[in-house]
């Protein structure tokens, strides 16, 4: 099996991969007995954008009342968020929650303003793959928690 560009991949048992967007020629050749057949088939294939195969999940992050009460508190995203399979540049913006509590929207670090009391705060984003030459674009909401103690 032979793909006639680099658009895709084709393994020794037939499987297309895409690679990228376009169109491609497959060819396949019997082998009997380790010898090429002369015989051969070929087929056009259009390959399309993918789905962003995106996932995103919420936690829940624990911050020290006596850490907030004299200065920010700063998280990574892998703290509150869970993204993975993300296509293309992701972007953070955040949708609802405590004015006091801040998300960073290239990073997705959060930010925990100085005087924050005790408590439970819940935080909605949205998150934005932008996707890229094969998969699509694709936006998530998640919600994460803060827990101030």
């Amino acid at each position: 099996w032979q793909s006639s560009t680099t658009k895709a991949g084709v393994s020794a048992a037939g499987k297309l991969t895409g690679k990228t967007v376009g169109n491609t020629a497959v060819t396949g050749r019997p082998a009997f007995n380790g010898k090429t057949a002369s015989i051969e088939a070929s087929r056009d294939v259009t390959i399309t954008i993918g789905t962003n195969p995106m996932t995103v999940t919420g936690k829940t992050a624990i911050v020290k009342y006596t850490n907030v009460k004299k200065k920010a508190q700063t998280l990574k995203r892998y703290k509150v968020l869970t993204v993975k399979n993300n296509k293309g540049t992701t972007t953070y913006t955040k949708k609802t929650g405590n004015r006091k509590i801040l998300v960073n929207r290239t990073t997705g670090k959060v930010t925990v303003k100085k005087g924050l009391k005790k408590g439970l705060y819940k935080v909605t984003v949205s998150i934005r793959a932008a996707g890229n030459a094969n998969y699509k674009a694709l936006t998530k909401k998640a919600t994460f928690r803060i827990r101030v103690k």
